[in-house]
C-alpha cells in the first residue's frame, strides 16, 4: 500500500484533487474529518477537552467550537494542551483508517492533511 499525502493551505485545491483521486480509485483519509469526528458526543476527547476548557459544551451536548477556539488560541500553554488531547486521538483514529484501507486491500491512500510538514505527521 502506498500512502500519498496531499497538504496545502486553505483554499489550494486539496479537496479539489482527493476527490478526483477518490474517484480513481484511492481511499482518502481527511484529516480534518477525523479532527471532528474525535470530538463528538460520546467521544472522549470531548469529555477531556470538557474538563480542561470551561464552558465548550452547547446545550445539545456538542463541542462550541468558537469558544475552544478563543481559550485554547489564548496562549501557549492552552493551545498545548489541545493538541495533547486531539493528535494522539487524530493519529491513533488515522491509523486505523489506514488499517483498514489495507485490509481492503487498497493500493493507494491519499492523507489530505492540511499541515502534514509543519506539524510533522
Amino acid at each position: 500500500m502506498r500512502i500519498i499525502g496531499l497538504t496545502g493551505g486553505i483554499g489550494s485545491g486539496k479537496t479539489t484533487v482527493a476527490e478526483r483521486l477518490r474517484q480513481k480509485g484511492a481511499f482518502v483519509v481527511d484529516a480534518d474529518k477525523v479532527a471532528r469526528e474525535i470530538v463528538e458526543p460520546g467521544q472522549p476527547a470531548l469529555a477531556e477537552l470538557a474538563d480542561a476548557f470551561e464552558g465548550v459544551i452547547t446545550g445539545d451536548g456538542g463541542l462550541d467550537r468558537a469558544e475552544l477556539a478563543r481559550q485554547a488560541f489564548a496562549s501557549t500553554a492552552a493551545t498545548d494542551k489541545l493538541n495533547a488531547i486531539t493528535h494522539p486521538r487524530i493519529r491513533e483514529r488515522t491509523t486505523e483508517l489506514f488499517d483498514t484501507a489495507a485490509a481492503e486491500g487498497r493500493e493507494v491512500v491519499v492523507y489530505d492533511m492540511p499541515l502534514l510538514i509543519e506539524n510533522g505527521e
